[in-house]
């Protein structure tokens, strides 16, 4: 009588996950493809500096609002077996940086703006992590993934063949060239990372891919992306190639790939005698960098006025005439939106403490990464190189926590793979009993 009830249990579970296996991918598809193509098709136009931006974007959107709380509902309860206890374990680094963001609410200059962006990113995580975790196989993951970038990619050709270019370049279906630029960089990593997968389809799919990430690349004239899309690579597979030689840790011989590239660098600038303008000018054909050395000289003044706890999650720029930003003399910072460091505007939102927090995150999902490349190889590259591509995007661009920036929501996704690397990875509902079920 027992084991037939065992059984029936077992065929019960077996049933659930099958009857919800479509929900959540679809729900995962529509998370990525939200930045990717459904908000900048809503939002199409291209995007001219305002000295009254920072004003204008303290307004609320309410699109994004009710897309996200109604994703984030639908994704609790897709995800309703989900142990909540041993997700904060796994995932311990944003579950603390989320805590300390709400700490921040105490403190910040625009509390009511801190709370609804606040609230914005809980969805996002909230969406993102359930999703990965109620989908059986890693490997479906990578190909959910890999899909709604190959879509976003020929959509953008689309748009590049039938448009005119923007001023700067070729913009696709996004306000301005960057964001194009951006996505072929994703895309790029994306599909490089799934030449290997069983499936014919997607090894086809990532296969096409490249060259057309490649030619939105050259399009696009946005040369941080390109150096981006050569460097990570070059760094994620070198790194996994070695590892495969030598048996030592994909991420530590990264690291160590990079600690090497530091010391012949700075000798060559030495023995040229260059400044760091001569090298930003030789890169990327412009002392300033666009103006973003005067960004990070005015953001780290404000960063010293509070190094520990920052001005509130989210809660510097675009908050009004709250925001020393908009009462700069400076017109481009009074213009813009982001310090165009992710790491300058973690330290000016939630301080040291938060950076040190978004740094341990970092670890954790390149520690993860390097696990799940035994079983799961495609993966672990991804993940690999979402963190390498984050890591270096942030020295340029802010799109660390910045609600649902593309780069964040795959750092979040890279985030719950990594949670999963190296234990369980079935459903729950696919276990024989309900005690068992709780563990995952």
């Amino acid at each position: 009588m027992d084991a037939m009830t065992s059984r029936g249990r077992v065929v019960a579970a077996r049933q659930r996950v099958a009857g919800k296996a479509w929900q959540a991918p679809l729900l995962l598809g529509a998370a990525i493809a939200y930045p990717l193509i459904i908000s900048p098709l809503i939002e199409s136009g291209y995007a001219d500096l305002s000295t009254d931006a920072n004003v204008e974007a303290s307004a609320s959107n309410s699109i994004n609002q009710v897309f996200w709380l109604l994703m984030l509902a639908a994704a609790l309860y897709v995800g309703r077996q989900v142990s909540r206890p041993l997700l904060a374990r796994r995932l311990w680094p944003i579950v603390a940086y989320l805590a300390w963001s709400v700490m921040t609410l105490i403190w910040a200059i625009a509390p009511d703006i801190v709370f609804r962006r606040l609230l914005l990113q809980l969805c996002v995580v909230g969406t993102i992590v359930f999703a990965v975790f109620s989908i059986e196989e890693p490997e479906d993951v990578h190909a959910i993934v890999l899909r709604v970038a190959f879509a976003a990619l020929l959509i953008n050709l689309l748009a590049v063949l039938t448009t005119p270019a923007t001023p700067l370049g070729h913009a696709g279906i996004y306000s301005q060239k960057n964001e194009l630029g951006l996505l072929g960089a994703l895309g790029f990593l994306v599909c490089l990372s799934g030449v290997g997968p069983r499936r014919t389809s997607l090894r086809v799919m990532a296969v096409v891919g490249l060259p057309a990430a490649a030619v939105l690349l050259l399009l696009s004239q946005s040369k941080t992306s390109m150096l981006l899309a050569a460097l990570v690579p070059a760094i994620g597979l070198g790194s996994v190639a070695l590892s495969r030689l030598t048996g030592l840790p994909a991420v530590l011989l990264g690291a160590v790939m990079i600690v090497l590239m530091i010391p012949p660098s700075l000798m060559v600038v030495e023995i040229a005698g260059w400044s760091s303008g001569d090298i930003l000018e030789a890169l990327f054909g412009d002392r300033t960098f666009t103006g973003r050395t005067d960004i990070w000289a005015f953001a780290w003044d404000q960063i010293m006025q509070r190094p520990l706890i920052g001005f509130g999650f989210n809660g510097f720029w675009g908050i009004g005439e709250d925001s020393a930003a908009a009462h700069s003399t400076n017109t481009l910072i009074a213009s813009i939106l982001q310090a165009h460091n992710g790491y300058l505007d973690i330290m000016l939102e939630t301080g040291m403490i938060g950076f040190a927090i978004f740094l341990a995150l970092l670890v954790s999902i390149a520690s993860g990464g390097q696990r799940m490349l035994r079983n799961h190889p495609g993966v672990g590259l991804l993940i690999l190189m979402m963190v390498a591509f984050s890591a270096f995007h942030n020295l340029f661009e802010s799109t660390a926590t910045r609600r649902f920036h593309p780069v964040w929501i795959l750092l979040l996704a890279a985030a719950a793979l990594a949670a999963r690397a190296g234990r369980a990875e079935r459903l729950p509902a696919a276990r024989p009993s309900s005690a068992q079920a709780r563990r995952y």
